[in-house]
């Protein structure tokens, strides 16, 4: 009983004896071997078919293909081989001497398994990393959307009550431009001094009582709506904020500009003919 003992220890010796010893690979060394193409996280990665090539190779595989007939073991077996020898033969990809029979060994093949377990961890962290990156940038950018809507808001109601006391003072001055322009006609009709067609439709067109209360309404309905404006600080919510249309500053430089250059034309035509 002994001796067979001493036989089974002594045959076991032998085989392990007769293994070829595996090279001393890092992780990178070995994703550089089994590994595709470098992807977008810096290293090969060793896809799930590698894995299970070895598996297959090393004898690991028996439960999954324990019901496979034996001629297409063999057959996925061939395949893994030539593919694995294409790999160990580029010696820029196996510089350490890898060879088949060394990817025989069980033990190999449970390491470069743990190889990818850990690529695919670094690539799940980096993936949660760039996700609360992008989560981070989006409250960022909605925090500063909400930071500027709010002072939009505040700038307008603020630009809205100028502008309402701009009107104002603008009537006011266009009263007396008025004034002094009807003045200044109703001297020229008293000297009976005719004026181009087109300077007596401008004149008619002047200075109409309809134009300034259009002016007028426009600017307090405008400024009335901005000042019941809110806001609920969702980013997401477009603030829509009214324009003056008719009460302008555009409008209202024009219309200014438009009175004075008629009055300028009909002050040189009577200076004109009293000369």
């Amino acid at each position: 009983m002994k001796s067979k003992a001493l036989v089974t220890v002594a045959i076991f010796s032998i085989l392990a004896a007769c293994q070829p010893e595996i090279p001393e690979a890092s992780n990178e060394q070995l994703a550089e071997l089994l590994g595709g193409p470098s992807s977008a996280y810096d290293m090969p990665l060793i896809s799930k078919k590698a894995v299970e090539c070895l598996q297959l190779i090393s004898d690991q595989a028996d439960d999954v293909f324990k019901d496979a007939p034996k001629d297409q073991i063999a057959y996925y077996k061939t395949g893994c081989r030539k593919e694995l020898d294409e790999r160990l033969r580029d010696t820029s990809r196996n510089p350490l001497g890898f060879k088949l029979e060394h990817f025989e060994n069980p033990d190999l093949a449970e390491r470069v398994s743990n190889v990818r377990d850990a690529q695919r961890k670094i690539i799940a962290d980096k993936k949660k990393e760039a996700e609360q990156e992008r989560l981070a940038e989006k409250q960022q950018e909605e925090q500063e959307r909400v930071q500027q809507t709010v002072k939009r808001l505040a700038d307008a109601k603020r630009d809205s009550k100028e502008h309402l006391a701009y009107v104002e003072m603008w009537l006011a001055q266009m009263d007396d431009k008025c004034n002094r322009l009807k003045h200044l006609n109703d001297q020229r009709k008293g000297q009976n001094i005719s004026v181009p067609l087109t300077m007596t439709s401008k004149l008619l067109g002047s200075c109409q009582g309809y134009t300034f209360r259009n002016i007028k309404e426009d600017a307090q309905k405008t400024s009335e709506k901005i000042a019941e404006l809110t806001y609920d600080s969702d980013p997401n919510t477009r603030l829509f904020i009214p324009d003056f249309a008719a009460a302008s500053k555009d409008n209202l430089d024009k219309y200014q500009l438009e009175t004075d250059e008629l009055y300028a034309e009909l002050k040189a035509i009577l200076n004109g003919k009293a000369n």
